[in-house]
């Protein structure tokens, strides 16, 4: 997903258009159900997230555009595999902070404190956040996670329980755009681009 601060629907949608049509692709509205090959927006108080369809890969490349093209905040949300979840806070389209609460998963070298998220940087890039009230989320995970609870007593999930995305999200005035009974909540569209891997 991306989640993109201070920037209203139309706005996102004409720039994820313009992503896509960069990389030989498109952006259309879709009248039907959810699908493969389908992209939801959703409006929340703080911005408008997108989740993208299974098999895209480039959702830090369209963060980091998002951000750029529109002169805003933008996050690039991650859940992989239903183990863990991860973030990447992009302004201007440069990286300011990071955090991935299993940073050892892919790596057992990999740089931990890379990843530890700043919850001062996240503060200061979305409005009406408060460090105090997102910092117990940036906990990395180790064998002794689940013995944590939950990061703040009003949330609904626990440490090492990847849907703790949503409740961070929450905090963040963004909306997941899956309800609890599985109902997409947005507007949904075709999308895809080809893949190049190459530089964003």
């Amino acid at each position: 997903m991306s989640s993109v601060i201070g920037a209203d629907h139309l706005r996102v949608e004409e720039a994820l258009r313009a992503f896509a049509v960069a990389r030989e692709g498109e952006l259309t509205p879709f009248a039907g159900p959810m699908q493969m090959g389908c992209l939801v927006l959703t409006d929340g108080p703080s911005g408008v997230t997108a989740m993208y369809p299974p098999r895209f890969y480039q959702w830090d490349k369209a963060s980091a555009f998002l951000s750029r093209q529109l002169g805003v905040p933008a996050f690039s949300f991650h859940i992989h595999d239903g183990d863990f979840w991860m973030f990447t806070l992009f302004a201007d389209g440069q990286v300011v902070t990071r955090f991935n609460a299993m940073p050892h998963y892919f790596d057992p070298e990999e740089d931990a404190a890379s990843w530890r998220g700043d919850p001062q940087v996240v503060a200061r890039l979305v409005p009406g956040v408060s460090a105090e009230n997102i910092e117990n989320y940036l906990v990395q995970w180790d064998f002794d996670y689940t013995a944590l609870g939950k990061a703040y007593p009003d949330d609904e999930f626990k440490y090492g329980d990847c849907w703790q995305l949503c409740d961070f999200m929450k905090r963040l005035g963004l909306n997941y755009p899956v309800d609890h009974r599985g109902k997409v909540t947005g507007t949904i569209y075709r999308f895809h681009v080809v893949d190049r891997r190459g530089p964003p």
